[in-house]
């Protein structure tokens, strides 16, 4: 019995060894493919964001320096505001 057995189960070892090797492939094709779709949107992305600051005559550092004075002086509001909040409880 195991000797008819032990060639069917070679053979079934390697219909799924060639059944994985064909999606292996196909996985790795997919793979490269949406690594180049996703390389060519963060291209166009870069593109617009350099169109943006060409346009607008900025860069991130200066938007960034921007977006950080906004942020402390949001946060020097709600500090006094705090305080305020702390001496009228006092009184």
């Amino acid at each position: 019995m195991e000797e008819k057995i032990m060639p069917m189960l070679t053979k079934m070892d390697e219909k799924m060894d060639k059944i994985m090797e064909k999606m292996d492939e196909k996985m790795g094709a997919r793979n490269k493919e949406i690594k180049e779709e996703m390389g060519a949107g963060i291209k166009k992305i870069d593109e617009k964001m350099d169109a943006r600051n060409k346009e607008t005559g900025e860069t991130m550092d200066s938007r960034l320096d921007k977006t950080n004075e906004k942020i402390s002086a949001r946060r020097v509001e709600m500090n006094e505001k705090i305080e305020m909040m702390d001496t009228t409880d006092i009184i």
